[in-house]
This record gives C-alpha cells, sequence and structure tokens, in this order.
C-alpha cells in the first residue's frame, strides 16, 4: 500500500500567506466601507438639522411683508407709533429697530448680545443691486386668522377709519378671550392687522368685536382698497439668531411684556443671510450644522458651502442653504 501524504511546510506557509492577503483585502474594503458609513451617517444628521431649521424659518418668510410697505420709509411711517419694532423718534438709522419687513442685522458678544443692524438703514429702495449680508435676520410678516370681510364701511374719503363686518357664520369670541388682537396698543403688534389685498397694514381701534354684528374698527394713514372675502391677518414680527448655546432661536415680538429668544434647534453653529433688497429681492438663508459624534482622526477646516471658519475640526459639518422671494 502506498503511504498517505501530508502537506509540506513550504505549502502550509503559502496557503497562509494568500489567506492573509485575502482577509488583509477583506479588512481593508470592512474598514472602507465602515468609514464611508460613519461619513454618511454624520452628513445626513447634520443635513437634517440644518433641514429642521430652515423648516423653522421657512413659515415666516413666506409670509413677510403680506400687506406689509417694502418701501423703508412708508414702513417707518406706518409703523412709527409702534414702539416694539420703532423707536419713538422713527428714524432708520436707529439700528436696534425695523426699517422694512426684512432686515438683516449681525450679532455682536459673540451671540449673547441683542442682534445690531448694521447695513440696511436706507430711507427708499433704489435701482441698484446691493445685496446685503449678516448672521440674524429679522422679519415682519402676516399670520392668517381665518377671518374674513363680509362687509365693508368706509368713514372718511382715504380710508382712514374702517369698520369691518367679518363673515356671518363665525364666532368671533376667540379673538378677544385669546387676546390675539389688542386696541391701541403701541407696544405690540397684536394691535395691527393686515389683508393680502392691501399695501399697507391697519391699526384696531376697537375690541368689542365678539360676534359678526360688532364691526371691527380699523385707521389707516394711507390710501389704499380692501375688498370683500378678503381675509384678515395678523401683523408679526420675530428676529431670528445663533445664541451662545449653538442652537436656532426665534425671539417672538408680539406682547408688551419683554420676550426672549426661544431656542428652536440645537447644533447649528452659523447662519448666513444674504437680502438682494434691490433687486429680485431674493432672500438666501444659509445655516451650518453640525453632528454629534467626535472624530479624533478628523481636522476639518472648511465645509463646501460655508464661508467662514469651522469651530470644531474634530466633527463633521454641513452647510444648508435655501432661498425665498420676497412677495410685497
Amino acid at each position: 500500500m502506498r503511504k498517505k501524504r501530508g502537506f509540506t511546510l513550504t505549502e502550509i506557509l503559502i496557503s497562509i500567506l494568500i489567506i492573509g492577503i485575502v482577509m488583509s483585502a477583506v479588512m481593508i474594503l470592512f474598514v472602507s466601507v465602515f468609514k464611508s458609513y460613519e461619513f454618511h451617517q454624520d452628513i445626513m444628521e447634520a443635513k437634517q438639522r440644518g433641514q429642521i431649521a430652515l423648516a423653522a424659518i421657512e413659515p415666516l418668510v413666506l409670509n413677510s411683508g403680506l400687506g406689509i410697505p417694502a418701501v423703508s420709509k412708508d414702513f417707518m411711517e406706518v409703523f412709527k407709533d409702534n414702539n416694539r419694532i420703532i423707536p419713538q423718534s422713527a428714524t432708520p438709522t436707529n439700528n436696534q429697530n425695523f426699517s422694512g419687513p426684512v432686515q438683516i442685522a449681525t450679532v455682536s458678544g459673540g451671540g449673547v448680545s441683542e442682534a445690531v443692524v448694521t447695513i440696511d438703514s436706507g430711507n427708499d429702495l433704489d435701482t441698484t443691486d446691493e445685496k446685503y449680508t449678516g448672521d440674524s435676520l429679522w422679519i415682519v410678516y402676516s399670520v392668517s386668522s381665518g377671518y374674513g370681510i363680509s362687509k365693508l364701511n368706509i368713514v372718511g374719503e382715504i380710508l382712514s377709519d374702517v369698520s369691518l363686518e367679518m363673515d356671518p357664520d363665525a364666532d368671533f369670541t376667540p379673538l378677544k378671550d385669546n387676546l390675539d388682537i389688542y386696541v391701541n396698543s403701541n407696544s405690540s403688534l397684536k394691535s395691527w392687522v393686515a389683508f393680502p389685498s392691501s399695501r399697507f397694514p391697519f391699526k384696531v381701534l376697537d375690541d368689542s368685536l365678539t360676534n359678526s354684528t360688532t364691526p371691527l374698527g380699523l385707521r389707516t394713514t394711507k390710501r389704499q382698497f380692501l375688498h370683500r372675502f378678503d381675509e384678515l391677518h395678523y401683523v408679526r414680527a420675530s428676529k431670528i439668531k445663533i445664541d451662545a448655546g449653538n442652537n436656532l432661536s426665534i425671539y417672538h415680538l408680539i406682547n408688551p411684556t419683554p420676550d426672549s429668544y426661544q431656542p428652536v434647534v440645537e447644533g447649528i453653529y452659523g447662519m448666513r443671510c444674504v437680502f438682494d433688497r434691490d433687486g429680485d429681492r431674493i432672500l438666501t438663508v444659509t445655516v451650518l450644522a453640525r453632528a454629534d459624534t467626535l472624530r479624533p482622526e478628523l481636522n476639518i477646516n472648511s465645509v463646501d458651502g460655508w464661508q467662514g471658519a469651522i469651530p470644531d475640526g474634530k466633527y463633521r459639518y454641513a452647510a444648508v442653504s435655501k432661498s425665498w422671494r420676497i412677495r410685497n
């Protein structure tokens, strides 16, 4: 009988070498797939945060300037008595207050102090194509009330005093009970309403609106027209910035009592706003959002779509942008 032969040492060594080469290739592929998964997971997380931040801004931007004058001098004249957004002197040079429905500002003190306007103090629109840039966004906008005009009574030749009878099938008690409207208040935007068909907002003169038979008294200083079935909108204003805790925060200026910035989305490390006020009236907002996971091996110093320094290069970031055309 023939003797059985085993593997020689040389054959075993060659087999081990081949297996080692194959396993090395598999491990390299595995590490590459894992790193790719990490990268896309971080970027997706950062982008989701950025998209949530822009989604929080969008409802305000879409109704910005609705029934509100875009020209700065008209805006200042209309709201000159409202000290929540316009100083008593009503001068557009005061950089703590609004001079238009969409306004770009900058934040000083590392995001702690109140936003200060540095670039948008003009009295009127002109023909030059100027783009204003800053890291804080101020907006005056209109919010739908769900109530429509059923009858319009004009007092005065230029529509200075108006009484409105709203939809006869509606119950207007919530307007008063929920304090959606204040009367003759110079400290709250709740004293102002607007209509999509009008060019200027109205100040509320009478709070006796409790049902469809009691008209709502309004006053405007500008000549304009209203239409039957037009919808009443509440005028509101907000300031938006990134606070010291890296949160997108919104400050709603609606009540006479002092409000404060409220965090909306965390993990936002920068915001850049560009407004082509005198051209196509395009507002572009870009936010820099960060993923949560620290990656010690990283040393990131720039992000596509973001102009500026990166706070910590050991994290991954995403720059998310969106543009809107301001209609009014």
